[in-house]
């Protein structure tokens, strides 16, 4: 049976304290409102991303920046949209379109959908659960000896704290949404290694002294702007690397 990216089967997840649950879709929504993506925003952005491949209009252009994380020039986004596609051969043709349904399957793609059809049926199934949603997925993996392992891509927050809390994964890339709220819950998981927060501007020094419990000290935690030595003052801090 085929499942959303990101997703394991219900048996295998973890419930996650009602209590929490229910502070942390009220920590969401009070900082990134609406919590739930809609396919009409979804609709918008591959409208966009097709405006922009035709005629490079400006606030379409923002659009495709802002949406896929790169500022490529106009000609660049048309050479790499049409090679993510794998129309290689027409990667050169200043001539050659797209259709809206290519810019929707590179809409769900980014979002580490299979195809446009399982994106919209993620949003509908979405809409009947009370859950918090990160507007960009967080990427969550394990680390070892030969490096970081890829293990899920969803949007709840809580379903990757209980993947984090159960040892499926240790270490998050936050994807800039890491928050004071969120970091005091994650800083009680003993096993995380790797945290990566850049970007993420809702985190403060405040947020860092009011975990409830140090993160350990060989924890390797990633920012940029780098975080200030102070939060830290009551770690190990020599093993903290800050990238």
């Amino acid at each position: 049976m085929s499942r959303a990216p990101g997703r394991l089967p219900s048996a295998e997840r973890t419930e996650v304290h009602p209590n929490f649950t229910s502070k942390l879709k009220r920590h969401v929504e009070s900082i990134a409102p609406p919590t739930r993506p809609t396919l009409k925003y979804y609709e918008r952005i591959a409208n966009d991303l097709l405006h922009a491949f035709q005629t490079g209009d400006a606030r379409a252009m923002q659009t495709v920046w802002s949406h896929f994380g790169h500022r490529r020039t106009w000609e660049a986004m048309r050479r790499y949209t049409l090679l993510d596609l794998g129309r290689t051969a027409e990667a050169e043709n200043p001539n050659a379109q797209i259709t809206l349904a290519e810019g929707q399957w590179l809409v769900a793609r980014a979002h580490s959908f299979g195809d446009w059809n399982s994106l919209a049926k993620y949003l509908a199934d979405l809409s009947k659960k009370p859950i918090s949603i990160a507007p960009k997925p967080l990427r969550l993996f394990l680390t070892n000896p030969k490096g970081a392992q890829p293990i899920a891509r969803p949007r709840e927050w809580e379903f990757a704290i209980s993947l984090l809390r159960d040892g499926k994964a240790s270490g998050l890339d936050a994807q800039g949404q890491m928050t004071d709220f969120l970091l005091e819950e994650i800083s009680r998981i003993e096993h995380i290694n790797s945290l990566d927060l850049s970007g993420s501007n809702e985190f403060t020094d405040s947020g860092a002294r009011l975990s409830r419990r140090c993160l350990a000290s060989s924890v390797s935690i990633s920012a940029a702007p780098p975080l200030p030595i102070a939060p830290w003052t009551f770690c190990a801090t020599s093993n903290i690397s800050r990238r």
